[in-house]
C-alpha cells in the first residue's frame, strides 16, 4: 500500500525523512516499524532501532534537501511515531521532489497537510519585504496579528482562544471560534514563511497539542529548504522578467516621440506597469530657479509652490524613499503629495542628469494588492530612471532648440513691420509693446521713451495715462541711465525700487518685473517694462536673452522713428515759419493790430500752444499791456514792467520755458492769473 502511494525513489525519500528521528531514540508503533522495515528491505538497508545511519552510502539518504542533518523540534517523551506521521513525512518528501512552483506547492500543501493533521483550514504565507503573502492567492497582508507574531518571534503560536491574545487582529487572523496553530518556517535562523492551521471549536475536534506542533514543525523543517530554493528561483525569474520588461520599456522610451508632454505621460505609464502601482506623478525641476512642476496621469500639470514635501526631500537629497505609509513621513504635505489620491505606500526615485543633478522626481503611489513596494521595485525603477533621464534630457534639449527656432522665426516676423516709414511714434510704441509681451509671455508691458534734452522718460501707463518721469534713482531711471537690464521676482525687493516712482506712478510692487533698455551705440532711446509672468515666479534667462535680440532691432526702429518724427516736426515748423513770414510780408503795416494778430497766430501754430498773448512795452509808463490775446477776453491787461513772468522776460530780455508756471517763484497771482 505504501509503495502505491509513494512509488519509486519517494519511498527512499520518506525513509530518509524518518532516519534522523530514529537516531534520536523516538519510539514508533509496531505498524510503523513494520512498514519501515518493509521499505528498508526494498531499499536494501537494515533498519535497527537506535542504529547509526550517518555513514550510509545511499545518496538519497545523504541529501541535505531531503532533511538529513536538519535540526528537528523536540518531540514530547510520551509521543510516538505512527503510520499517520509517516504519511505526513511522505507528503513532505513528495512535495520536495515533485513541486517546482510556489503556487502549486501551496495548493498541494493546503490539500494534503491540513487533512493529515485534522485541520479545517490550512494556509501558507511567505514572508516578503516585511509583508506576508498568501502563497496561493497572492494576497498581501502586513506582518501583524498572530501570523506576524509567529514570523517575528520565530516560534510557534498555539492558542485555544486566539481572540483573547493581545496581538490578535481580526483582519489578519480571521474571526473567532477556532483553534489556531501558527508555525514559522525557518531556514538558517531566518523566517521564510508561516503555516497557519485552524480547527473549529464548534466541532468534536480537540485543540492542537504538542504532537501536532512537533509534526508541523518537522514538516516546516523540510519545507524550509524547498521554499528557499523556490524563492531563489522566483526571485531570479522576477529579476530576469523585470530586467526584460525594463529593457523593453526602455527601448520603447528611447524610441518615443520627443514631444515633452507625450514623453512625460509615457514615463509615468511605464513606471506604473513596472512596479504595479495604482498611479504615478512626475515632478520636473526647472534649472536655475529649482521650481517644481507636477505632472499627473489624469489631471493637468500644476506648479508646486511649497518647499516642504516628500518630492522636495528626494530632489534635495537625491535618495530613494520607499514608504509603507507616506502620510506618516515628517515631510508629507497633503497639498503636494496628497493631490489627486490618498497615498498609502509610496516609492519616490530621483531622476539624475549625467552630472548628478536632479532634473526630476518620479513618484509611485499605492502598490496594487496592498503592502509596501519591494526592494526589487526600487531597483527596477532606479534602473529605469537612468533611461528616463537620458530621454528627458534629449527631449528638453530638443524642445529648447525648437523653442529657440520658433522664437527666432517670431522675432524675424516681428522685425519686418518696424521698417515701415508709415509708422508714427505712437503706432510703433504700441507695436513694440505688443511684440514684447508675446516674446516674454508677460501679463502687462509698457514703453518709456528717453528724452535726453529734458532728462525725462515719457510713456503711456494703462490705456490712456501719459506720464513724464524724471531720470532719477529708480528701476526705470537706472535702466535708462546705465543701460542695464533689471529682473526681479518681486519688484519691491530690488534695491533700485523707488515706491514714489515705480510704485505710485508706474504702478508695480509685488509683481515680477523685467526692465530692458532699447539702445543703439550705447545710447538708450527707450525702456521696455514687463510685469507679471503668469505661471512662474520670475522671468527666465531665456526670456531675457530672446528679448535682448529683439531689443537691438527695436532700439534702432525707435531711434529712427524719433529722428524721423523730429525731422518731420522741424519740416512742419519751417514750412509754417515760411507761411507766417509770407503773411507778415503781405500785412498792412499801417494796421499794427493785424500785424500783431498774424504774429500771434503764427507763433501759436508753430509751437502748438493752446493760448497765446502778445504784450507791448510802454516805455513812457514803464508798463506792459496786451494788444491782442487769442482765446482770452478782449479787455486790455496792464501791469508794471518788472512784475510777473512776462515782466521778467521784458526786463531781462531772456526767454523762459517753464513747465509748471504756477509753482514758479516769479509767478504773480495778480498779474499772471489774468491770463487764465
Amino acid at each position: 500500500d505504501y509503495e502505491q502511494v509513494y512509488p519509486g525513489d519517494q519511498v527512499a525519500s520518506a525513509l530518509a525523512s524518518v532516519l534522523h528521528m530514529l537516531q534520536s531514540g523516538i519510539q514508533c508503533t509496531d505498524r510503523a516499524m513494520q512498514v519501515l522495515q518493509k521499505v528498508c528491505d526494498a531499499a536494501g538497508g537494515n533498519l535497527t532501532h537506535g542504529a547509526d545511519f550517518s555513514n550510509h552510502r545511499d545518496p538519497l539518504l545523504q541529501s541535505d534537501r531531503l532533511g538529513a542533518g536538519s535540526s528537528m523540534p523536540l518531540l514530547p517523551a510520551e509521543a510516538t511515531i505512527s503510520l499517520q506521521d509517516l504519511r505526513l513525512l511522505g507528503i513532505a518528501s513528495q512535495l520536495l521532489v515533485d513541486v517546482h512552483d510556489l503556487s502549486r506547492l501551496a495548493c498541494a500543501f493546503n490539500q494534503k497537510v491540513g487533512p493529515v493533521l485534522g485541520a479545517d483550514m490550512c494556509s501558507l504565507y511567505v514572508l516578503r519585504d516585511n509583508n506576508l503573502v498568501e502563497a496561493v492567492t497572492g494576497q498581501t497582508l502586513p506582518c501583524q496579528g498572530l501570523l506576524g507574531l509567529a514570523a517575528t518571534s520565530a516560534s510557534a503560536v498555539n492558542l485555544q482562544a486566539p481572540e483573547n491574545h493581545p496581538k490578535y487582529d481580526r483582519r489578519i487572523d480571521g474571526g473567532s471560534g477556532a483553534y489556531i496553530l501558527c508555525m514559522p518556517v525557518t531556514h538558517e535562523g531566518s523566517v521564510q514563511a508561516v503555516i497557519r492551521l485552524t480547527r473549529s471549536r464548534y466541532s468534536t475536534k480537540s485543540p492542537f497539542d504538542q504532537k501536532d506542533e512537533y509534526l508541523l514543525g518537522s514538516f516546516a523543517t523540510f519545507l524550509a529548504s524547498a521554499l528557499v530554493t523556490l524563492e531563489m528561483v522566483r526571485s531570479k525569474d522576477e529579476r530576469v522578467g523585470s530586467m526584460h520588461s525594463n529593457l523593453t520599456m526602455s527601448q520603447e522610451l528611447m524610441a518615443a516621440e520627443l514631444d515633452l508632454p507625450v514623453l512625460l505621460k509615457t514615463i509615468m505609464q511605464q513606471a506604473v506597469k513596472l512596479t504595479g502601482a495604482e498611479t504615478s506623478r512626475l515632478y520636473i525641476i526647472e534649472a536655475g530657479t529649482g521650481q517644481m512642476t507636477a505632472h499627473f496621469m489624469d489631471r493637468p500639470e500644476a506648479v508646486v509652490s511649497p518647499s516642504t514635501s516628500i518630492a522636495a526631500d528626494v530632489a534635495a537629497t537625491a535618495t530613494v524613499l520607499n514608504l509603507e505609509d507616506a502620510s506618516c513621513h515628517p515631510s508629507y504635505n497633503a497639498g503636494v503629495d496628497g493631490v489627486g489620491c490618498q497615498p498609502r505606500s509610496m516609492l519616490c526615485v530621483p531622476i539624475l542628469h549625467s552630472n548628478n543633478t536632479v532634473v526630476a522626481v518620479l513618484q509611485l503611489l499605492n502598490r496594487l494588492g496592498g503592502g509596501s513596494f519591494t526592494k526589487q521595485d526600487s531597483e527596477v525603477l532606479l534602473n529605469y530612471s537612468t533611461f528616463a533621464a537620458t530621454v528627458l534630457h534629449n527631449s528638453t534639449a530638443f524642445e529648447a532648440v525648437q523653442s529657440q527656432r520658433n522664437k527666432a522665426a517670431m522675432v524675424i516676423a516681428m522685425i519686418r513691420p518696424m521698417g515701415s516709414a508709415e509708422l508714427s511714434a505712437d503706432a510703433l510704441a504700441a507695436l513694440l509693446v505688443q511684440h514684447g509681451r508675446q516674446i516674454v509671455g508677460a501679463d502687462r508691458s509698457c514703453l518709456f521713451v528717453v528724452d535726453h534734452s529734458t532728462n525725462c522718460l515719457h510713456g503711456l501707463v494703462g490705456p490712456c495715462k501719459r506720464v513724464d518721469i524724471p531720470i532719477v534713482s529708480c528701476i526705470l531711471g537706472d535702466v535708462a541711465s546705465k543701460g542695464v537690464t533689471i529682473k526681479a521676482a518681486r519688484a519691491c525687493d530690488h534695491p533700485s525700487y523707488n515706491p514714489d516712482i515705480d510704485g505710485d506712478i508706474v504702478g508695480y510692487k509685488d509683481e515680477s518685473v523685467l526692465c530692458v533698455p532699447l539702445s543703439v551705440s550705447n545710447t538708450v532711446h527707450g525702456v521696455m517694462v514687463f510685469l507679471n509672468k503668469p505661471g512662474s515666479k520670475t522671468f527666465s534667462s531665456d526670456d531675457e536673452d530672446t528679448f535682448t535680440v529683439y531689443s537691438g532691432f527695436a532700439g534702432s526702429a525707435l531711434r529712427n522713428c524719433l529722428v524721423h518724427t523730429h525731422l518731420a516736426e522741424e519740416k512742419r515748423k519751417n514750412e509754417l515759419l515760411v507761411h507766417v513770414l509770407g503773411n507778415l510780408s503781405q500785412a498792412d503795416l499801417m494796421k499794427p493790430d493785424e500785424v500783431v494778430e498774424s504774429v500771434i497766430i503764427g507763433a501759436q501754430e508753430l509751437l502748438g500752444a493752446e493760448r497765446c498773448t502778445f504784450f507791448c512795452v510802454d516805455k513812457e509808463r514803464n508798463e506792459l499791456y496786451s494788444r491782442v490775446a487769442l482765446k482770452t477776453s478782449n479787455k486790455e491787461i496792464r501791469f508794471r514792467l518788472n512784475r510777473g513772468i512776462a515782466g521778467e522776460v521784458a526786463s531781462t530780455q531772456t526767454p523762459l520755458n517753464i513747465q509748471n508756471p504756477y509753482a514758479d517763484p516769479r509767478f504773480n497771482d495778480e498779474v499772471d492769473k489774468q491770463l487764465d
